[in-house]
């Protein structure tokens, strides 16, 4: 992300980048024995009930619920936190996937599709909610 002491430069995701993606995902995904799918809260919801939808998947939506056969999917692994925690929470590295990664993530996603090199507002955010999901 570029700033300084009066802007952030901001990079705006489109639903019809957002289409390509989700479809490079389900290709990705379709290739693997995944029996569900969790989309971590907030931003990975829309991308799972994309995604399981696309792959006749059940959607889970609680972390107990999760095991190996789960693909789980998010927006961004921008620090890394939100994921790591994940595998702590279930004693495993999960399978996970974003849309975008940060080079600097303590923990990558096992499949993404693009870089972070600016903030990320998505399509389903306002320019307000946005600054609330940053880890």
């Amino acid at each position: 992300m570029v700033e300084n002491r009066f802007e952030v430069v901001k990079q705006y995701y489109t639903w019809a980048e957002f289409d390509k993606d989700i479809e490079k995902i389900v290709r990705w995904a379709g290739k693997r024995n995944f029996k569900s799918v969790y989309g971590i809260p907030r931003g990975g919801l829309v991308i799972g009930v994309m995604v399981s939808h696309r792959l006749c998947l059940h959607l889970k939506l609680k972390t107990e619920e999760l095991d190996r056969d789960t693909l789980i999917v998010d927006d961004i692994a921008d620090s890394g936190r939100t994921l790591e925690n994940l595998d702590k929470v279930l004693n495993f590295g999960p399978v996970v996937a974003t849309l975008f990664y940060h080079k600097n993530t303590c923990r990558m996603p096992d499949f993404y599709i693009r870089e972070k090199k600016d903030w990320v507002v998505f399509p389903w955010e306002t320019e307000t909610s946005s600054r609330y999901d940053n880890s």
